[in-house]
């Protein structure tokens, strides 16, 4: 009887040995996951794409600058040069291009409204960061009752 015991508890405890290296396994996966969500929520912190937001921009045909600034979290964009001023493009200088763009978390995107340097239509738009110091910049309009991208830009931060 007493050996039926001990020879179940043998086996119990080479059970147990067998288990010991995956629990190890899913315990070092599970902080490393932690330790890598932690991490990107930090660096991805809204005063953290705030700061990178803030800041002059330009265009991916570089004919204009945008200063991107924020009051109380809500961004807006100035018109602050332009390639071309001999086509009768001065008026541009000092419109808002960029207004109500509120910050959002990395994967929905930002939403705002963009406001067409010339004609001064005003859409909405998405925008998302992309790498260090470039954005991409998508207008939206209605477009047979479904909204569609109607404009795409990358931007470069100088």
């Amino acid at each position: 009887m007493e050996i039926n015991k001990l020879s179940e508890q043998i086996i119990n405890i080479r059970i147990m040995e067998t288990y010991y290296p995956i629990l190890y396994l899913i315990l070092s996966f599970a902080i490393a996951v932690f330790s890598t969500l932690l991490a990107f929520r930090l660096r991805n912190s809204k005063t953290a794409l705030e700061s990178r937001l803030t800041g002059i921009w330009v265009n991916e045909s570089q004919t204009m600058r945008i200063l991107l600034h924020h009051i109380d979290s809500i961004f807006q964009g100035d018109v602050v040069w332009i390639k071309s001023i001999e086509h009768n493009h001065q008026h541009m200088l000092g419109t808002k291009m960029i207004k109500e763009l509120a910050l959002k978390t990395v994967a929905q995107g930002s939403t705002g409204i963009y406001i067409d340097p010339k004609s001064g239509e005003e859409l909405p738009f998405r925008l998302w960061f992309q790498g260090k110091g470039r954005l991409k910049l998508a207008v939206i309009n209605k477009v047979d009752g479904k909204n569609r991208v109607v404009k795409e830009e990358r931007w470069f931060q100088l």
